[in-house]
């Protein structure tokens, strides 16, 4: 069974974890500011990836050896997280995990503290 935790951004470097671990529980300490929570991926240097995270990755078929660059999102309608990723003739294209080649995840940021990177 996975772990279910989360993670909130406090500021600049400094972020709270919390949820179910292998020790019990943690609570969170600003529980009425906004979560991000872990995926159940480790990147390709066993970084822990949870929404919001910046990723680049390659995938499977068509193009494997372009990397892309994309917004670790979770849709509730299907259940699942994608990796958004801007396109400038889209809004977005999104991946599903299973078209991810997980050798090539890697976290380069965040939503809070890279936000350039996705301009």
């Amino acid at each position: 069974m996975r772990e279910i935790k989360f993670r909130q951004f406090i500021e600049k470097g400094l972020f709270h974890y919390w949820g179910f671990t292998e020790d019990g529980f943690i609570s969170p300490i600003h529980p009425n500011k906004s979560y991000d929570q872990y995926i159940g991926l480790k990147d390709k240097n066993k970084k822990e990836i949870y929404e919001s995270d910046l990723v680049e990755f390659r995938t499977y078929g068509q193009e494997p050896n372009i990397t892309r660059l994309g917004k670790v999102i979770y849709i509730g309608d299907m259940a699942q997280f994608l990796f958004k990723c801007p396109l400038s003739y889209l809004d977005y294209i999104s991946f599903r995990a299973e078209e991810i080649n997980k050798e090539t995840i890697r976290v380069v940021g965040n939503i809070y503290e890279n936000p350039e990177l996705l301009k």
